[in-house]
């Protein structure tokens, strides 16, 4: 038997008292069962006067032991902790040779309907000076990390957090994409007026492109293979042909663009104009602006959320998010709570935008409202999601380094559950018996 969670989806143990995805509660299940037949002493049978037997009390008390024991276990190893009588599962954390430093672990909150259930696992430190652009490289698993401050290129190993390579580019890198026609990443080079063409297979640049005057934003459209690169410093948008690795065309938009996103239900790209606060929408059909909408002031970062098809837009300097209809190209929604903030990010296991600013903001698009803010010590700049683990990596402009922030109820791994059931057969022997063995599971699930 198994029990399907109402609010995810996911399937638990039919003796699972909590979703082990996004820690709901089931209501407890009433117990089913036939009475006996009442009993019927034998003809002629007469009761002799006999002493109680101590067994069940026995029983009761190593029952009491063995929970005392293993739950004192868990607390020493940092498995669970204590939190007004209740175990509440943290991740317990990670050896030093995985490259990636802990500061603080905080517990997720349970209620996914007013929290996001997002826990802060620790920070990455980066060998490149000034980390601003990150992305995902499903071809590899990894990540790639542009330091604009030592023109290189960091590596990140997802599975255990540790940088594996650093790749020498040019000074004042900016932002990544990832082509899944070619599995090339592209980079821009803000003041040499160009994007860097990096195999990842080999960890190398084996071209160069020239686009407009200081580059930054850039994203791949999949509806026709070409890239998109925002120009800061000309008011353009090229449009690069991977096949070729030439610029086709030079698109004017608003002024001083900075970012841009693709909307797969229409198939417009969106970009944010930081110096006129609008965000101007081009048809890749025919590489032509046909339309502008006006929202906060300096936009930034960009998002698409699928769940909603809306377009949720960082208002860097009116501390907002402005939420667009693409179906009307209108702003429904402005988005307050945040400070200092740039970049954006749709995490498609909860359903939640986050964004990066002096502290780590989430949105729920259902409410859209910010029903969290994660401190990580430092003002972050760009946010990505890993689908490999679930986790966010947040690249923190002035401390040189990656947070890494885990996003769903975090739970028992697989190892530490082992090390505990090792342990049970040493407590049973030591106690001298063997008391219920579901007590047991039911204190560690």
């Amino acid at each position: 038997m198994v029990k399907v969670c109402p609010n995810c989806g996911t399937v638990n143990d039919d003796l699972s008292q909590y979703c082990v995805r996004c820690g709901y509660r089931f209501p407890p299940q009433p117990a089913t069962y036939s009475p006996l037949p009442p009993y019927i002493p034998p003809a002629g049978y007469q009761p002799y006067g006999r002493k109680k037997s101590k067994a069940p009390i026995i029983g009761v008390v190593l029952a009491i032991i063995v929970i005392v024991a293993i739950g004192g276990y868990l607390y020493y190893k940092g498995i669970f902790t204590p939190d007004k009588g209740i175990f509440t599962p943290v991740r317990a954390p990670m050896p030093p040779s995985t490259g990636i430093t802990f500061t603080s672990i905080i517990k997720a909150p349970v209620p996914p309907s007013t929290s996001s259930s997002s826990v802060y696992i620790g920070s990455i430190s980066l060998p490149g000076k000034l980390p601003i652009g990150i992305t995902y490289d499903p071809s590899n698993g990894h990540l790639y990390v542009a330091n604009t401050g030592s023109g290189t290129l960091s590596v990140i190993d997802p599975s255990t957090n540790q940088v594996i390579g650093n790749i020498p580019l040019t000074p004042f890198v900016r932002c990544i994409a990832y082509d899944s026609s070619n599995g090339y990443l592209y980079v821009t080079e803000f003041y040499d007026n160009s994007v860097l063409v990096v195999n990842p297979s080999i960890n190398q640049v084996i071209g160069k492109i020239k686009v407009g005057n200081s580059p930054t934003g850039i994203i791949y459209d999949p509806s026709n293979g070409y890239l998109y690169v925002t120009n800061r410093g000309s008011n353009t948008v090229s449009v690069i042909n991977p096949s070729t690795d030439q610029v086709i065309i030079n698109i004017h938009v608003g002024v001083c663009p900075v970012r841009l996103t693709y909307d797969p239900i229409n198939g417009y790209i969106y970009v944010t104009n930081f110096g006129s606060n609008d965000v101007s929408i081009i048809n890749p059909s025919t590489d032509q602006v046909i339309g502008e909408i006006r929202v906060g002031s300096e936009p930034a970062g960009i998002v698409y959320d699928p769940s909603n098809g809306y377009l949720y837009v960082v208002d860097f300097g009116s501390n907002t998010v402005s939420v667009i209809n693409p179906s009307v190209n209108k702003v429904i929604a402005s988005i307050t709570g945040i400070n200092c903030a740039f970049g954006i990010t749709y995490d498609p296991s909860n359903g939640y935008i986050y964004v990066a600013g002096s502290e780590v903001y989430v949105i729920n698009p259902s409410t859209n409202e910010v029903i969290e803010g994660i401190a990580i010590g430092t003002t972050s700049c760009e946010i990505a999601f890993d689908p490999s683990n679930g986790y966010l990596y947040v690249t923190n402009h002035n401390s040189n380094t990656v947070t890494v922030i885990g996003t769903s109820k975090v739970t028992m791994s697989t190892e530490d559950m082992v090390t505990v059931l090792e342990q049970v057969p040493t407590v049973l022997r030591a106690v001298g018996s063997s008391p219920l063995p579901n007590i047991v599971m039911r204190v560690i699930l």
